[in-house]
Order: structure tokens, then sequence, then C-alpha cells
């Protein structure tokens, strides 16, 4: 259709030339003579004519090139082809889905149990099948999704450091590098007051004749059973085993009972 309106263009213009300079050439013939008043008005006629049929077939080519544009889809960025939706031939509106298309850095999605102590930014090891040995590359995560009630568990992404090569939605074997837990202390969760996803705060108690209270503020490394891994505190200290909201800081405590170490 374009190609067809652009030769019509090509036709109106070549026309329209050769009009133009046939009527450039017998301007002023008539007053000596050379050709008759008639012959001037008629390609001065003709010429006009070859204007109007010019303007006419640029109006046409413009028109096919904006249908043709309407049959192209241009994605807005970089990115790989899902899945084709859209079915050829069919008329679709506006805003309407077509094809489904994977764009920015390759990611890794997964789900842990909400008792995962993994944080963003923490590095990961991501490997496929390659034949009959295995292609791994780096990864780190980059977003922590919210426990979810239903299953307890929480989304996890991963952003690779290179893609891999495999299909979009294919299975990979994420290894997560584990935290060093070597000064890990395992607490009761009742001592533990949550600040955020990874830390908290407890009560320890001081030694000597007179104990009393002091803040500790700890980072939690994990959850096992009915006990939380924390680290922060030396091995031995003595804590508050179940926090109340009317403890404060340098607050005289008197040690009634001491439960073991765990």
């Amino acid at each position: 259709m374009a190609a067809q309106a652009q030769g019509e263009v090509d036709a109106a213009r070549a026309e329209l030339n050769q009009a133009a300079a046939t009527y450039k050439r017998s301007r002023g013939l008539d007053a000596i003579g050379g050709v008759s008043s008639g012959t001037v008005e008629e390609r001065a006629s003709s010429w006009r004519l070859a204007q109007g049929k010019y303007k006419s077939a640029q109006a046409a080519l413009t028109q096919a090139q904006i249908q043709v544009a309407e049959t192209r889809i241009r994605a807005p960025e970089d990115g790989r082809i899902i899945s084709v939706t859209g079915v050829p031939g069919s008329l679709v509106g506006a805003g309407s889905e077509i094809v489904r298309m994977s764009a920015g850095l390759p990611e890794v999605r997964f789900k842990v149990p909400s008792s995962s102590f993994w944080t963003v930014g923490d590095a990961a090891e991501v490997s496929v099948p390659v034949g009959q040995k295995s292609q791994s590359v780096h990864a780190v995560i980059k977003e922590i999704g919210a426990v979810d009630d239903a299953s307890q568990t929480q989304d996890v992404k991963l952003i690779l450091d290179q893609p891999l090569p495999v299909a979009v939605s294919s299975l990979v074997t994420v290894s997560l590098v584990p935290h060093d837990v070597s000064h890990v202390v395992r607490v009761p969760l009742t001592a533990l007051v949550s600040d955020d996803q990874t830390h908290g705060h407890l009560w320890g108690v001081t030694e000597g004749q007179e104990p009393h209270l002091v803040l500790r503020r700890v980072q939690v490394a994990g959850v096992r059973g009915a006990d939380a891994l924390v680290e922060g505190l030396t091995a031995g200290e003595r804590i508050v085993t179940n926090g109340d909201a009317s403890l404060h800081q340098d607050q005289a405590v008197q040690c009634i009972s001491q439960v073991s170490e765990r």
C-alpha cells in the first residue's frame, strides 16, 4: 500500500515538473506571436492541475504511511518476547494486550519460609544444567516481600550478574550463601522485641550485687522453633526471658531464678 502510494507521488511529481517547465517556456511567447494566448492559458491550467494531483498523491502517501505504522508494534524498551496473545487479522482497541515481553535485568523469583533470616543484599549462586555440567552465575537478593498469612512464606527476588542460557520462566537452582553465625546466641522469642525484620532489642541484666536492666540491641539471624538466633550478645550474658512494656533502662531488679543456657 505505501509502496504504491509512493509510486503515485513520484509519477505526480514528474508530471508536475514537466507541466511547470512547459508553462515556463510558453510565457511571453504569445506577445511576440510564438504561440497563441489560448495555448499559454491551456499550459498554465495543466500546470495547476498537476500541482493539485501532486498534493493529492502526497496526502494519499501520508495516509498509507499512517495505516502501515498502525500495524507495527513498538515496545517501550528492549526485551524478550514471552508470548503472543494477539490474533492475526483481528481488530484490537487501545491498551489491549498483544504481546508479552520480559524486559530489564534477568531475575529469579522464589519463596522462602517466613522464619528465614535472609536479607536484601545477601549473595547467592544461581545454576542451571548445561549438557552434562551446570553453569552458575552470581546473584544478590534485591527484594523480599511481606509474609503471606496463609502460607507463612515470603517472595524473594534475585538479580543476576549476567543472563543464563535458559528461556524465560525456566526452573533454576538457587544456593544462598550461609551467614557467619559464629557469634550467634539462642534466646527465647518471648525475650525479643522486634524493631523490624532483622533487628530487635531485649533486656539484659548486669552482674554484681545490685543488678539492673540494660537495653541490648541485637540483629536477628534466624528463628529456630520458639527461639531466635541473635547477634550482639555475649555468651553467658543474663537476659530477661519474658519482656514487659513496663521495664525501663537502669531499672533495679532482683534475680529470683535463672534458666539454663541454650
